[in-house]
């Protein structure tokens, strides 16, 4: 679009709320009053299972992980190494994660 013809339609459009202002905020009043009249029908849910599809692999294995530990926060393992940044140490880090 041509930014004189977007400049156009806003000055157009605040001219006409200017000279409409008492019905655009009786009309900005009607809509939030809607609004708010519907908050208590807003209901949220926000448990991660209901963003994966059933039978999803990444689900499976938080299952699994439950099932080990008891609940999916988080684990720590303690490794201990003479050098943390040996190739084949770093392989076992990465087969653990």
């Amino acid at each position: 679009m041509d930014l004189i013809k977007i400049n156009a339609f806003f000055l157009r459009l605040g001219q006409r709320i200017v000279r409409w202002r008492i019905s655009a905020i009786l009309g900005t009043l009607l809509l939030l009053a809607l609004a708010c009249a519907g908050l208590p029908r807003v209901q949220s849910d926000t448990n991660q299972e209901n963003y994966f599809l059933e039978g999803d692999p990444l689900l499976q294995v938080r299952y699994h992980f439950e099932n080990i530990f008891g609940n999916d926060d988080f684990c720590g393992v303690l490794a201990e190494a003479p050098d943390v940044f040996d190739p084949e140490f770093l392989r076992l880090l990465r087969r653990f994660g």
